[in-house]
């Protein structure tokens, strides 16, 4: 294997192995304090309905409540919350020990190619062991803006030629983004009679 493509696959590991540690840590976060937020917000908008009588807004309140009441209770569910944050720390330590074989793969000095094979491949069957693949709602999204918003990835970054819209925005915020163009050009083409005027032709 050649220097360069030792730098990209250990490039290639560091991504997946900082996006992993950050999503557990995302998990872990959510399930830990959304909760508690939830009681907080509930209570509080319930002492508000009690106390100022808002008729219109009870039975909207309640059903909210009631749906993010299972919400809360599916992020109950995992019980070893623990698990996400030790894992999340230990695929912190193998990215930093990714960046080192990076960076002799990138450096002049004379190093044995096969060793840091060999360390980049039990890097990757650690990866594979320790990560918990049943993660909660949401921590994609949260994982992406901890690893390009929060952290310096730049090396990875650079060596990988990462994008922002194709790398650096999650696909779900793409079809949000998407969904709420379309959604807002339905409107104005409601608004503009466009719609009446193609059934009209149309004959409905």
């Amino acid at each position: 294997m050649s220097r360069e493509s030792l730098a990209t696959r250990s490039a290639q590991t560091g991504y997946h192995l900082l996006f992993g540690a950050k999503r557990h840590f995302a998990t872990y976060e959510i399930v830990e304090t959304v909760p508690a937020y939830f009681g907080i917000a509930t209570t509080g908008l319930g002492i508000v309905l009690l106390a100022y009588q808002f008729p219109n807004w009870e039975k909207p309140f309640s059903v909210i409540s009631i749906i993010l009441g299972f919400a809360i209770w599916h992020l109950n569910s995992y019980h070893d919350k623990k698990k996400y944050e030790d894992t999340g720390k230990e695929l912190t330590k193998l990215y930093y020990d990714t960046r080192v074989i990076y960076d002799k793969a990138k450096s002049n000095e004379d190093i044995d190619l096969n060793k840091l094979e060999e360390e980049l491949k039990i890097i990757n069957e650690k990866l594979n062991a320790q990560s918990t693949y049943q993660q909660v709602w949401g921590s994609g999204v949260f994982a992406h803006y901890k690893v390009f918003w929060e952290c310096t990835p730049d090396w990875f970054v650079n060596e990988l030629e990462l994008t922002f819209w194709k790398d650096k925005v999650p696909a779900s915020t793409k079809a949000l983004m998407l969904l709420i163009i379309l959604v807002i050009g339905a409107i104005v083409l409601c608004n503009l009679g466009v719609f009446n005027s193609l059934l009209a032709c149309a004959g409905i």
